[in-house]
């Protein structure tokens, strides 16, 4: 029984030696299939596409390679640059002679073979003298360094940078486009070569033949509005290389600022008044309907954004604007209008060649901005003139009249005279005594130094400055030369008081005015 128990556990000994031999073959042999080769080599043993070991050769080559998560798609990128075309799949090659490939140039052997589950790639330069190896190896170091250079420069760009071919395939792209494209496509599928394009093709190949830039948006998995880039193409010697600002935050603030200007346009197209508002260039940005209404001037120029001056000779080509003596000393002006404009000085009267009256005004806007209101005043001015004819036809009636009135306000002021009344009573014996603001108290000062006393200018001053159980009345008053006069006081509507003065012959009280005065 024992010797059974010590014979069967020397097999089971024997047994676990023989199997961790085979192990450690099996793993020499591996590793020997990866690394082992006579010459200088980077070899890559991959599972599928997923990278299981590669040598230092291999990982510096992969550090030339495109930036992405699969490096299967790393390399097919690497070498399409050099005219290779590797195998779209590793499970793709297939047990048997080992697929062989050169490079363009000649330089480089690439050998692909399958060794049961694993696929190995190996690429070693096919020149075989050791001082061209050791030459090519400095110019390879020299070349990495550069590399690393310029990756790590466009990799910190916060903007996309991407390089295609004629044929519009991506060839390589920096950090930032492998990151939008992420932000495109949220899913775990792993990227593949060439990088999917994410900008509109039409687009692009648009700006490429134009070299124009344009706006592109880009949608974004997660956001439900877009983002806005300003794209840009250069030429290459096979194809071209774009870049891609985000100007997202440039994009709102000019919707706003649109918004805005639109919701100022349909604010001002109520007005009755032309508006136009000219930039910092002295471009026009800004007017609202009533403009076109005011100056004739068509809503296709107002559109094209004139200058302030190609505006003014337009108006001045409509008969829009006084008419000047000459055109250097009209330009003149209009460089002093736009100055007193700039400092919110400008308002004057044009008074048109066809009878129309317009006020102008200029006023400073920020930013630099100047703007110009239009409005006609035709009307009111002609309202104002029959005004002021009506006031002058009533004041030749009343100067006509023998009888000296005076008229106040409710408050006091005197109001209206006429020449009978300020020859009568104005120290200096003229008219004037409106225009100086004259009241009530001021005025009876005047009567009591020009005649005896008497208690009716106190009972004047009372009437026309009280509003209530006014009633006409009158009083004989006495001059300081003895000439007696009917003092009538009558109260007008509005709360005025008309005091008129009046001798008992008023057919002779021109001539005893000018008799009291001499």
């Amino acid at each position: 029984m024992l010797t059974s128990l010590v014979a069967a556990g020397i097999s089971f000994a024997a047994a676990l030696l023989a199997l961790f031999a085979f192990r450690v073959l099996d793993g020499r042999r591996t590793r020997a299939s990866l690394a082992d080769t006579s010459e200088p080599a980077a070899v890559f043993l991959f599972s599928g596409r997923h990278l299981g070991d590669a040598s230092a050769l291999a990982t510096d080559l992969l550090d030339a390679a495109p930036r992405g998560r699969d490096v299967w798609a790393r390399l097919t990128a690497f070498f399409s640059t050099e005219g290779v075309a590797l195998p779209s799949d590793p499970d793709a090659v297939m047990d048997g002679e080992p697929l062989r490939l050169i490079t363009s140039d000649m330089s480089r052997d690439i050998t692909i073979e399958r060794l049961g589950e694993n696929v190995r790639v190996t690429v070693k330069n096919r020149d075989d003298d050791p001082q061209l190896v050791e030459i090519e190896t400095l110019a390879w170091q020299a070349t990495q360094n550069e590399l690393a250079t310029l990756r790590t420069a466009t990799d910190s760009l916060p903007y996309l940078v991407w390089r295609q071919n004629s044929d519009g395939r991506i060839v390589w792209a920096n950090r930032a486009y492998f990151a939008a494209i992420d932000d495109v496509d949220r899913s775990d599928t792993p990227q593949t070569w060439p990088p999917r394009a994410i900008f509109d093709a039409e687009s692009l190949a648009r700006m490429a033949a134009t070299g124009v830039p344009g706006r592109l948006a880009l949608y974004l998995s997660d956001l439900p509005t877009p983002q806005w880039y300003e794209c840009t193409a250069r030429p290459l010697a096979d194809g071209h290389l774009f870049s891609a600002i985000n100007v997202n935050d440039a994009v709102s603030a000019e919707s706003h600022r649109q918004a805005f200007t639109q919701t100022l346009a349909k604010t001002f197209s109520h007005l009755t008044a032309g508006l136009a508002v000219f930039d910092r260039s002295r471009r026009l940005v800004l007017f609202n309907p009533a403009l076109t209404d005011l100056t004739a001037l068509s809503a296709e120029f107002l559109a094209a954004r004139p200058t302030l001056f190609t505006f003014l000779d337009r108006l001045r080509d409509k008969q829009m604007i006084p008419e000047p003596k000459d055109y250097i000393g009209w330009r003149g002006q209009m460089a002093e209008l736009e100055a007193a404009a700039e400092h919110g000085t400008y308002s004057e009267i044009w008074s048109l060649p066809g009878g129309r009256t317009f006020r102008v005004t200029g006023r400073p806007h920020p930013d630099g901005a100047v703007a110009f209101v239009f409005e006609d005043i035709s009307a009111e001015m002609s309202l104002t003139r029959r005004f002021r004819t009506e006031l002058e036809l009533g004041q030749s009636v009343i100067d006509s009249f023998d009888e000296a009135i005076a008229v106040f306000a409710r408050d006091g002021s005197l109001i209206l005279s006429n020449r009978t009344y300020d020859r009568l009573w104005c120290p200096a014996g003229g008219a004037g005594l409106v225009t100086e603001h004259m009241t009530v108290k001021e005025a009876s000062r005047f009567w009591m130094a020009g005649s005896r006393p008497t208690p009716v200018w106190g009972e004047i001053r009372d009437f026309v400055l009280n509003s209530r159980d006014r009633a006409g009345w009158d009083e004989v008053i006495e001059l300081a030369d003895g000439i007696e006069m009917l003092c009538r006081v009558q109260p007008l509507a509005g709360g005025a008081t008309l005091v008129g003065f009046s001798t008992e012959a008023t057919d002779r009280l021109g001539e005893q005015i000018d008799l009291i005065r001499a």
